[in-house]
């Protein structure tokens, strides 16, 4: 309290009624998200390793450097004496937002026009029956369907698509998969012989059903499989046919790769914020199905979309094999919930973009509804302060996740890196593969902005700016017409090129609308060991083929 000789306090000055809201609602938002960075970085502290002790014979550490405002208060990651390291450990339940619940994976199938895609319903009933029971088993994940107690499924209708809401609450319907799976795989198989059977409407209300799923997983999160083959033309969020080969190459292309209607990222964000992951089936044959609009579900949810071109019941022998695999694979691999990633790193770097289902900026935490052991995040670093050479800069990169039984788990990697100012060194420890799969991440977001010639050229461009500087800083002395090429990077022209020839970027009109949007979808989400081949396919003998085939075909005859 103030001393009775000291002047009293003078009274705040009011500020105009508009004014001070705005003001309000800036300071709760600032100090929201102090709030969850210091909490987050409590959680990271309790698991770091303590940095090694330095010895008599080491140097000064050198002077204290002045952070960025914007990094302030965020503690440095520990100046570590090994390479790499990993660390994973669970977390108290305390420290979870919510009490914790095993997540529940929910399943919707269009079934529109169903006698025309009789083979559909059969190849994926059957690949998610076979890989629930696994996962119910210990596979990886918890499978739910919706019932209405004891043995028996009971079937629900929702007539109207407007203002969707759910019959029951979500905990009737929703029962572990170990007491409804008999009655599940009896739906699976009447789905696949005589339900919807009559059907004959060519009708699909998509977006009614993923605001369904919304509500059903609000109170656990979980995850959604969608199996879709017709465009939603009925409901909320329903689209029309635009597909026009015509401006295939031109500006109004861009239009075409983008959402028809800006509802989908919006249900996409509301799916995320209850984490909720959607992973999306669409077969197609020569319908346009307009994945350009359906696809933020999958991108900014963790999920993955996938496409079955050419899913005509007489190829049925080509896609199904690779649907059931498919299936099999998404329900039992490895899967987080609920997850919050940083990534922090030393003095003299910082933090650029995450490239993800869309480009983040690097200053903020990234919310992660669901990652699962194929997927990838890249992200991208500016050099922003004097660094010493020879000096060791760290980054780290946490990850706090929900497992699939209902665990809350952080994993922590941090890297240790070698600091060069000598030019013939950085390029010689270049990594081919991170370069390329970069390259591919901001070419597919950045879809939005330009045209895909822009960005073929783009591509080029990069790939010469990279040898024209390597010709300027390491091999001057050379003649001027000997081509010189570093030996990490000397397949990067090969591969640049292919990269503006695979389906993501090339020209022409062989590559339809819905193909593309699935590459951009894929190629946002791809590790470095996948992107290298998808960008230049691999080639195999069939000469060592023939061969391999016909000596096994020889030992089983003489066994």
């Amino acid at each position: 309290a103030p001393s009775a000789d000291e002047p009293a306090p003078s009274p705040p000055v009011a500020a105009p009624a508009s004014a001070a809201g705005s003001d309000d609602e800036d300071d709760d938002e600032v100090a929201r998200r102090k709030r969850r960075r210091e909490r987050f970085a409590k959680e990271l502290a309790d698991k770091e390793p303590l940095p090694a002790a330095p010895s008599d014979k080491e140097k000064e550490p050198p002077a204290k450097r002045t952070r960025p405002a914007a990094d302030a208060d965020r503690p440095p990651p520990p100046e570590l004496a090994d390479s790499e390291l990993v660390a994973e450990g669970a977390r108290p339940g305390e420290q979870v937002r919510r009490c914790l619940r095993c997540p529940k994976v929910f399943a919707a199938r269009d079934i529109a026009s169903f006698k025309n895609h009789k083979c559909v319903a059969r190849d994926s009933s059957a690949a998610a029956g076979d890989a629930a029971a696994a996962a119910a088993n210990g596979g990886g994940g918890n499978g739910h369907g919706a019932a209405a107690g004891g043995s028996r499924l009971t079937q629900y209708v929702v007539a109207d698509l407007a203002e969707i809401g759910l019959p029951l609450p979500a905990e009737a319907l929703l029962l572990p998969l170990s007491e409804a799976r008999d009655a599940l795989l009896g739906v699976f198989e009447a789905v696949r012989t005589t339900l919807f059977a009559s059907s004959r409407r060519p009708d699909a209300a998509f977006g009614a059903a993923m605001e369904a799923a919304r509500l059903l997983l609000a109170p656990t999160g979980g995850r959604v499989l969608v199996f879709s083959h017709t465009l939603p033309s009925v409901g909320p969020l329903k689209l029309v046919h635009r597909d026009d080969v015509r401006t295939y190459g031109t500006e109004k292309e861009q239009a075409l790769l983008q959402p028809a209607d800006s509802g989908w990222t919006a249900l996409a964000a509301a799916l995320a914020a209850v984490h909720a992951s959607v992973s999306t089936f669409h077969f197609t044959t020569s319908n346009f199905v307009d994945m350009s609009s359906t696809a933020p579900l999958s991108r900014l949810t963790g999920g993955q979309l996938y496409h079955y071109a050419n899913a005509a019941p007489e190829s049925r022998d080509v896609w199904g094999p690779k649907l059931q695999a498919e299936i099999w694979r998404c329900l039992t691999r490895p899967f987080g919930y609920e997850g919050v990633m940083r990534v922090r790193t030393s003095r003299g770097l910082r933090v650029d973009h995450y490239l993800w289902g869309s480009s983040l900026p690097g200053d903020r935490d990234v919310d992660v509804p669901g990652i699962d052991a194929d997927g990838a995040i890249g992200v991208t670093f500016l050099h922003d302060d004097k660094i010493i050479d020879g000096s060791n800069p760290c980054v780290q990169c946490a990850l706090l996740y929900t497992t699939a039984f209902g665990e809350r788990r952080i994993r922590v990697l941090t890297s240790a890196l070698i600091a060069t100012s000598s030019m013939p060194s950085l390029y010689r420890h270049a990594d081919l593969d991170a370069l390329l799969n970069i390259m591919m991440r901001q070419a597919a977001l950045a879809t939005s902005r330009s045209t895909m010639q822009k960005l073929r050229e783009a591509a080029v461009a990069r790939c010469v700016t990279i040898l024209a500087n390597y010709r300027k800083t390491c091999a001057a002395s050379t003649s001027a017409g000997q081509l010189i090429l570093p030996e990490a990077l000397k397949l990067l022209p090969l591969y640049a090129l292919s990269l503006t020839k695979v389906g993501l970027l090339r020209a022409g009109t062989d590559v339809r609308a819905d193909e593309r949007a699935a590459h951009l979808a894929a190629a946002c989400r791809m590790g470095c060991t996948s992107s290298g081949g998808f960008i230049y396919p691999r080639l195999y003998s069939l000469r060592s083929i023939s061969e391999a085939g016909a000596a096994a075909a020889a030992a089983a005859a003489t066994a």
